[in-house]
């Protein structure tokens, strides 16, 4: 008949094999933790380039299209659609703007004259009183 062991009693041998299993079983989680955090930030800067790279594309057919070139033909440089008169009609200043503008200008260079004009006349400084 064999000897009955103490349930309650641990080998040495048994806390070695422990030991391994709760050292393997942290790796594990550490590294599958890691391969999917890995496997999002592949997959997210592939899908962000994937975007860009699209919507570049569309931005270029269809300014090619405002601008009156066909898809199909290869222009050269001087041709690009930014330089088209229909793009470059898009990003003239409207008259009233540029109207107001020279003349915000035009009052931006009298203040200036007359802000050296004062300061250039002995040091005399405006004062507040108390």
């Amino acid at each position: 008949m064999l000897a009955q062991e103490d349930p309650d009693e641990i080998h040495s041998d048994d806390l070695s094999a422990l030991d391994v299993m709760a050292t393997t079983l942290a790796y594990y989680k550490v590294t599958s933790k890691r391969f999917v955090d890995y496997s999002l930030l592949v997959m997210r800067a592939c899908l962000q380039q994937a975007l860009a790279d699209d919507f570049q594309a569309y931005m270029d057919r269809e300014m090619a299209k405002i601008a009156g070139y066909d898809e199909g033909c290869d222009h050269g440089v001087g041709e690009h659609w930014a330089y088209s008169k229909p793009v470059r009609r898009l990003l003239e200043e409207e008259p009233a703007a540029a109207r107001l503008r020279k003349h915000l200008e035009a009052r931006e260079r009298k203040m200036l004259a007359l802000q050296d004009l004062l300061s250039d006349a002995g040091g005399w400084q405006l004062s507040l009183p108390e």
